[in-house]
Formats: C-alpha cells, sequence, structure tokens
C-alpha cells in the first residue's frame, strides 16, 4: 500500500443487491450508461460472442442448419438480414442445394468453408474438442475483439469464449460420471437446458470495472466502497416453503436426531393479501419463523455492510422507517435519519463522517458515449496449419487414372429407381449382398424386401431382383476362382506410407491359391464405362484396400474389380 490519496477507479467499487434478478437488471442499466462492469450473472449463452460460436459448432454438427448459417452471416460479418437475403433467394432461385450456401465455390464464406474442412475430423473430435477447434479454426477471438470498445468490454468477450470451453468440459465430465455417451448434439441440448434454467453464469474477469454481485456472493470480499441496494426491500417469510429446523442440540452420534425438513405449501399462487396468512404469521410456529427469518436476514446484512473499506453507501427510494423492511433488523432508525450534512451522531456518543445526497430518476435508450480508450489490435503472426487425420478410410482416397477392361456379365441389371438417397440405397444393396454371398446362401425374396424397409428404401430396388443378381454374383465368383475363400465386409487397419492408419472396409476379399483379388460393390454407373471420372474415383478406393491389403498378407493382391449392380456385370481396374 502507498499510503497515498488516489483517484476512485470502477474497480474500487462493488455494488450489492438482494437477488439475481437484480443484478440482472442493473447490468442492463450500467451497461447502457457506459459503465464498465463485471457481474457472475446468468446469459452467458445469450451474448453474441457465445451465439456465434454456438452457430458454429450447430453447423459443424448438422450441415443442414440454414439457420445457424444466418447467424454465423449476421454476427461474423455484423451484416443486417437484407444483406445477405437477396444473394440468398437468388441462390435458391438457381436450384443450388440450400444447405451449401455461401459453404463452397469462389464465393464460399470463409467462416462455412472452414467449418465444412473441419467436419471431416468430427468423428475423431470429443465435444470439448470440437469447440476448441471451432473458437481457433473461425478465429473467433479476432472476430468478436472487432467489436469491443473498450478493454473491459474485450477482456469480458474473451473470457465468456473461454467459459464455453470449460462448460463441453463440464458436459464431458457428467457424461463420463453417468455413462452417457457424449456427443456434439448432446452437448448443444445440453447448453439449452442449462440457459433455459439460467444457470449459465457469466465469469467475472478481474478488470477495471465496477463489481455487481448479491449480498451472500460478497462474502469475505472487500472493496474500497460499497454500494447496498434493496435495503428497502420486504422481510423475506420463511414461514412457507420447504425450511430445515432442528428441535435440539446436535448429537454427533446420532446427527439427524430431532432435524427434520418442513413443507408448508402455499396454495393461493401469488396471492398474499389472505386471513390465512395473517393467521399463520401469528401462531406459535409463525413467530418462531419469522424471528428465524430476522436472525439470517441480520446476519447477512452485517456481512454486506463489513465489506466497505472506505465508503459504504446506502442506496435507497424515499421511504419512512418501518420495521417490514430489510435495514429493520438493524434496530438503528439513526443509520436514515436526516443529520448534519458531514457527519452523523452516534447513539453511544461520537460521531461519524457522514452525507446525504437525493438523486432523481434520468431515463434513457439510447447508450452513453464512452471515453476515448486506446486499443491495440494483433494481427497473427502464423497461419493456421492443416493436420490430416490420424485415421483415414480409403473410400475418402484421390482418385487415380486406369484403364477399364472389357466388362464382364455377371446376371440381370439391377434397376434403381429414381427419388432415393443413393448412399442409403448402397448400402441396403451392400448389406443384401453380403448376406447373400456367404454359405448360407442368398435370402429369400421376402427376406430382401423387410431388409431394403428396414434401411428405409422400400421401392428404390425390386426385391426379386436384387435376390437373382446376387444368386448369379455367387455363382460368377465360384466358377471364375473355384475353391477360393471368400472374406466378405472385412474389416482392415493398417498404417499407409502417409503415416496414418487406413481403416475400413473390404466388401469382397477373394483368396485363391495363386492371388488374391478384392472387389468393390457399386450401384452404379448403369454402363460399366460410361463415366470415366467415376471409375477413377473408384480406383482411388481400390488402390488404398489394395495397399492396406498388402501389407497384412504375404499373398500380394493381384487384382481390383468393381462390381456394378446396375450395369448386372463387373469391370477390373489396371494401372496405365
Amino acid at each position: 500500500m502507498t499510503q497515498k490519496l488516489r483517484a476512485l477507479r470502477a474497480g474500487d467499487i462493488a455494488v450489492l443487491c438482494r437477488s439475481h434478478t437484480r443484478v440482472n437488471a442493473l447490468v442492463g442499466k450500467l451497461a447502457l450508461a457506459g459503465v464498465p462492469f463485471a457481474a457472475g450473472h446468468a446469459g452467458l449463452l445469450a451474448r453474441p460472442e457465445c451465439v456465434l460460436a454456438l452457430a458454429c459448432l450447430r453447423r459443424l454438427s448438422d450441415a443442414g442448419d440454414t439457420i445457424a448459417t444466418a447467424e454465423i452471416l449476421s454476427l461474423g460479418d455484423c451484416l443486417e438480414p437484407e444483406q445477405w437475403l437477396s444473394d440468398r433467394l437468388a441462390y435458391l432461385e438457381a436450384e443450388g442445394v440450400p444447405a451449401q450456401w455461401q459453404e463452397l465455390g469462389p464465393s464460399a464464406h470463409p467462416l462455412l468453408a472452414r467449418i465444412a474442412a473441419l467436419r471431416t475430423e468430427m468423428a475423431h473430435l470429443t465435444p470439448r474438442e470440437s469447440m476448441e477447434r471451432i473458437l481457433g479454426s473461425c478465429d473467433l477471438p479476432e472476430r468478436v475483439l472487432r467489436w469491443c470498445r473498450s478493454e473491459v468490454e474485450a477482456r469480458q468477450r474473451l473470457a465468456n469464449l473461454d467459459a464455453l470451453i470449460e462448460l463441453s468440459a463440464t458436459y464431458e465430465d457428467g457424461c463420463r460420471s453417468t455413462g452417457r455417451p457424449a456427443s456434439i448434439a448432446g452437448m448443444i441440448l445440453w447448453l439449452d437446458n442449462l440457459a433455459a434454467e439460467e444457470a449459465d453464469d457469466q465469469p467475472v474477469v478481474a478488470a477495471d470495472a465496477v463489481q455487481v454481485m448479491t449480498h451472500h456472493a460478497a462474502k469475505g470480499l472487500e472493496w474500497p466502497v460499497v454500494i447496498l441496494l434493496d435495503l428497502e426491500a420486504s422481510l423475506r417469510d420463511r414461514y412457507w416453503g420447504i425450511s430445515a429446523e432442528s428441535t435440539g442440540t446436535l448429537d454427533v452420534m446420532s446427527p439427524l436426531e430431532g432435524r427434520f425438513i418442513r413443507f408448508r405449501p402455499w396454495p393461493f399462487g401469488k396471492t398474499t393479501k389472505l386471513p390465512l396468512r395473517e393467521i399463520a404469521a401469528a401462531s406459535p410456529a409463525g413467530k418462531a419463523a419469522q424471528q428465524s427469518a430476522i436472525g439470517e436476514e441480520r446476519r447477512l446484512l452485517y456481512v454486506s455492510m463489513t465489506r466497505a473499506r472506505d465508503l459504504m453507501v446506502f442506496a435507497m427510494g424515499d421511504v419512512e422507517w418501518n420495521d417490514e423492511q430489510w435495514l429493520s433488523v438493524t434496530k438503528a432508525p439513526w443509520l436514515i435519519a436526516s443529520a448534519e450534512f458531514g457527519k452523523r451522531a452516534l447513539p453511544k456518543g461520537g460521531n461519524i463522517p457522514s452525507a446525504a445526497l437525493s438523486v432523481g430518476v434520468v431515463e434513457s435508450k439510447a447508450p452513453a458515449a464512452l471515453c476515448p480508450v486506446r486499443l491495440h489490435w494483433f494481427e497473427s503472426a502464423l497461419l493456421p496449419s492443416t493436420v490430416q487425420p490420424l485415421y483415414r478410410s480409403p473410400s475418402s482416397a484421390e482418385e487415380t487414372d486406369c484403364k477399364v477392361s472389357e466388362p464382364a456379365l455377371i446376371g440381370t441389371p439391377v434397376a434403381i429407381a429414381k427419388g432415393f438417397d443413393s448412399a442409403t440405397v448402397g448400402t441396403a444393396i451392400h448389406a443384401t449382398i453380403a448376406a447373400g454371398i456367404g454359405e448360407s446362401g442368398p435370402l429369400s425374396a421376402d427376406q430382401t424386401a423387410d431388409l431394403l424397409r428396414r434401411h428405409g428404401v422400400a421401392g428404390a430396388v425390386d426385391a426379386g431382383q436384387l435376390r437373382e443378381f446376387v444368386i448369379a454374383l455367387k455363382s460368377w465368383i465360384a466358377s471364375t476362382w473355384p475353391e477360393a475363400e471368400i472374406h466378405s465386409e472385412l474389416p482392415v487397419m493398417a498404417p499407409m506410407a502417409s503415416g496414418q492408419i487406413a481403416r475400413g472396409q473390404i466388401d469382397l476379399l477373394v483368396e485363391g491359391v495363386r492371388e488374391r483379388v478384392i472387389l468393390d460393390f457399386k450401384t452404379g454407373p448403369e454402363k460399366a464405362a460410361a463415366d470415366s471420372q467415376l471409375i477413377r474415383h473408384y480406383a482411388g478406393q481400390l488402390s488404398a484396400y489394395v495397399e492396406v491389403a498388402n501389407s497384412l498378407r504375404r499373398l500380394p493382391v493381384a487384382r481390383r474389380m468393381l462390381v456394378l449392380t446396375a450395369a448386372g456385370a463387373s469391370v477390373e481396374l489396371i494401372d496405365r
């Protein structure tokens, strides 16, 4: 301590309120007046920086969440809806995919493009890691700092983003302790419930700002100046509701003896002026509850009135002293009695420095202008590096150039109806082939139809036609590689030359005496050599599976083939 006088700063002042509701109301007034404040009040997830971060997280979790897209554009670039709505309508009029607006192409928004790139890593990220990647990859700290008009505001916004990471860790801990699976979607729902219950408190930052909190929260703290609010509020009634009561002293051998919880429900809602309340208050139990309440209120007020080091301010309305207000528990009417300016007489003699000031109410809906503050911005020194995921699916391999052999007819082509999701149809056909290619034989037509129905693609493929193709495929394999060992839907995992680990599932591995062949089932194209680009894409997948298979067995894979169900044929892919 310097033992020297200095000018009062905002951080020297604390304002104590009776409830969290009052805290929330007060910080709104302080923000409107341009007064820097720090308060651990609810509403973290409603702050703009948190809304933006959660919109990015929702977009990462669900590529079809176009509401999240609108929030990202509005907050990320501070745009009004009119500024991006016309572009959205023009995109839809041009028959663009609604979910991919501003995500792909040269006009893609940088935030949406980065989120799309992150989506490939989702399978390997925990909810907390996803939150951290969103904040870092999307440069959200840098973006929200552009909104700030003061150092205090900047610190608070950054602390709020850090609080999201802490909440993510809390969610994971809760899932771990209860045995529930943790997911991004689950965490978003958990955060929504947290906000609905007003349990999303903002962190209090160490800054030169007025501290706003409840009287209870001030215990153990001290400030040069403390302003006490709500002193004229009515005493709380402890008779109604839930209360813990004790009829004797504590016995350590039987700590719960003589202790019980009493619940007296008030059945009339917000209606309080009823004879029943007066009758209950006049009863012995009511009087005991009132004395207990007075004692508790007195202890709380003692805590509040001993927080000030130099100056304590009673902020009260123009009310007279009465026995029903909170300050009356001190039994000291002289605290608010009129007195000579500059001193106040004490009941037992002497006086203390005192002053009384009457302040009128000033209503203003426009935010006050802030004092000029010099802000410093730092440009990122390093560009974010792209790190390849540890695990890689061969299905994501880049396309390679190859030659395509003449198609070998297997059976009748399987016609696929339009209007169904191609990936889901492909999964259903894969499942049908895997179930029928083994020793148990093909599924019946009814079983095939039921399998298609359970995949949600009933009607996409004729069940009888698909069954006949499976029978023909099994016969073709047996005639082409007699006495070969067949491995259907074989899971594989092995290190790749790139340092990544390939992990996937080979549709069919044929192990003959002299060679091994990988067969990959595809629904299209309808003509075996019609789409060379698609064939090159499939060639990249098969090359990756060949690399994995060769690292696991001594006998190398000699051939790689595609079985095209829509064409009813197979083709061999040959390196150029």
